[in-house]
């Protein structure tokens, strides 16, 4: 998964990822060649005041004094990788953001030999669980309805929207 992982950075729709090591987590910012870049979410930062009355502020915590970086290979697998997709419109002869990710992200997918770190598949429907009813209620019995199942659905016309997407 670390090819699949290293291209994500490539993404301009990705934030970054939760996770590190066992123990340890981290926020990872970047990649170059076989190490990640990270942040410690567990360093605590003063509050610095900003406002335009005050242009001196002590900015200086914003900044690390070394540069923190772990192999790839020694990262958990356990991870959050955060997307952001600016819009989903309708613009003219334009790529949208979302667009574009889902472009790249199957593309990402299709060059994963099978084992992709994530998909997005387009839907033509919006899926809901479907109620079976309890057959032990029914007899008497005080039993949660666990089953398993879907239904499509649409608008509330029954129209189903073409641009649905779902993120696996």
């Amino acid at each position: 998964y670390i090819p699949s992982l290293q291209t994500t950075f490539t993404f301009p729709q990705c934030l970054g990822i939760l996770g590190g090591k066992p123990g340890a987590s981290t926020y990872i910012v970047g990649v170059q060649e076989e190490n990640v870049f990270y942040l410690d979410p567990h360093d605590v930062q003063p509050v610095v005041n900003l406002s335009t009355e005050n242009l001196e502020a002590d900015t200086s915590s914003y900044h690390c004094n070394i540069i923190r970086y772990i192999p790839l290979d020694s990262l958990d697998p356990s991870l959050a990788i955060g997307f952001f997709c600016r819009d989903k419109g309708f613009l003219v002869n334009l790529v949208d953001d979302f667009d574009d990710f889902c472009f790249r992200a199957s593309k990402l997918a299709d060059e994963s030999n099978g084992a992709p770190l994530f998909t997005v598949a387009q839907t033509h429907s919006v899926f809901k669980p479907i109620n079976h009813g309890d057959t032990m209620a029914d007899a008497g019995g005080d039993r949660m309805d666990d089953s398993v199942g879907v239904l499509p659905t649409g608008d509330v016309d029954g129209n189903s929207h073409e641009d649905d997407w779902q993120f696996l």
